[in-house]
């Protein structure tokens, strides 16, 4: 990111989404198929539960495939995570080489997973994970790479860089790898049907070489980049029907949540601050993000962060679907990352008591016929995950 832009987005909406099959860029994630926590509460529709294994003091959830599986991270604090499997509340670690830490970013319906590992003093490789499997996806010329989603049909988004410049989008395709066009890019998100979603840098040439001065949201359509418009911009994810979901700074300078269809941008509103973020949408249209609570210009605003739902046309705090326990032992939903074709909303939550931070599912609540159909299907989620689960 560039400097102002980086900064006011970490300091505004620190537990960020990148994009699946979606995709979570700067999180250390794992894979979990959720068929229930034991930690959940009922609302208004919807069930709660936390993501928590033993030993984690931390914990986030990023990324949920349409069969419920959920991309997150785990570990002792913020700092020090690994990616980890849970099914069943029995957490298992994704293979890894000694010494070092991972980074799973996307997750398709197959449940094959990519993302990232550093090993000790060295920079991010792209790797796949299928089952007990680790992939290195990265040529040997790279100097970094990281893979950011992945789709139905097994194509791998991301980016990486060479000789240690900027870094381009990089698609990872039967066994190619294809630099996509874009200096600066990153790709985030890919449909199946093949449409690719991420950013690319605006450039000037400087006395050290080119100078990024803003990103643009962008999408890649057979390999050609397309510029989504808008000053400044960002695109995190992409459904099958190509819609683009992402920020986009406002002529006030505010950063805004936006859907494109096409080129048309879409400024979804806020909950009440000027400032929030569009992270993930599903086939059906429904989008999530986070923003601000209240407005930067109230005096008494502390800058807390929300997690939302827009479901066109109005946009929700997702906070307020917990119910009175929850919330009475401090739990609010800071930001939410992704949601599936059947609506289910993953993130990470906070505990205004403890200052604790989990990984979140919200789920709604099906029909009586229509749950037993679900947990069914869970349960053999579950039983191929433990077939595949390596515990390292």
């Amino acid at each position: 990111m560039s400097g102002a832009h980086s900064s006011l987005i970490t300091a505004l909406l620190a537990e960020r989404k990148t994009t699946t099959m979606r995709h979570t860029p700067h999180k250390l994630l794992v894979a979990l198929a959720f068929a229930g926590h034991a930690v959940a509460a009922q609302s208004a529709g919807y069930t709660f539960s936390l993501i928590e294994a033993p030993g984690d003091g931390y914990t986030t959830a990023n990324t949920i495939s349409a069969a419920g599986q959920v991309v997150g991270s785990g570990g002792p604090d913020g700092s020090a995570l690994s990616p980890r499997v849970w099914l069943d509340g029995v957490s298992s670690m994704l293979m890894l080489p000694p010494s070092s830490t991972g980074q799973a970013h996307g997750i398709n319906s197959a449940g094959h997973i990519v993302g990232g590992i550093t090993e000790s003093g060295s920079n991010s490789q792209a790797i796949l994970w299928t089952g007990a499997n680790a992939t290195n996806l990265a040529l040997p010329q790279m100097s970094s790479s990281t893979a950011r989603a992945i789709n139905d049909v097994g194509d791998i988004v991301g980016d990486s860089s060479f000789g240690g410049g900027l870094s381009n989008a990089t698609l990872w395709r039967n066994g190619a790898v294809i630099v996509l066009p874009g200096i600066g890019g990153e790709a985030r998100a890919i449909n199946n049907s093949g449409q690719i979603a991420g950013v690319y840098a605006v450039t000037e040439d400087g006395p050290s070489g080119p100078t990024v001065v803003a990103y643009q949201a962008a999408r890649w359509d057979n390999y050609v980049l397309s510029t989504l418009g808008g000053p400044n911009s960002q695109a995190y994810d992409i459904n099958d029907a190509g819609v683009v979901v992402g920020e986009m700074f406002s002529s006030e300078g505010y950063i805004r949540p936006v859907r494109w269809d096409g080129t048309v941008a879409t400024d979804l509103g806020t909950l009440a601050g000027e400032f929030a973020v569009a992270f993930g949408i599903n086939n059906a249209g429904q989008i999530v993000g986070s923003g601000l609570k209240a407005s930067i210009f109230d005096p008494a605003s502390t800058f807390e962060q929300r997690a939302f739902l827009w479901d066109g046309p109005s946009i929700i705090d997702l906070t307020s679907l917990l119910d009175s326990d929850t919330l009475a032992a401090g739990w609010v939903l800071e930001v939410a990352h992704d949601i599936n074709d059947q609506g289910w909303v993953v993130g990470s939550a906070y505990n205004t008591l403890t200052d604790a931070r989990r990984g979140f599912v919200l789920a709604p609540v099906p029909e009586p016929e229509t749950r037993a159909m679900l947990l069914a299907g869970l349960g053999l989620i579950g039983a191929i995950a433990r077939r595949r689960a390596t515990v390292v």
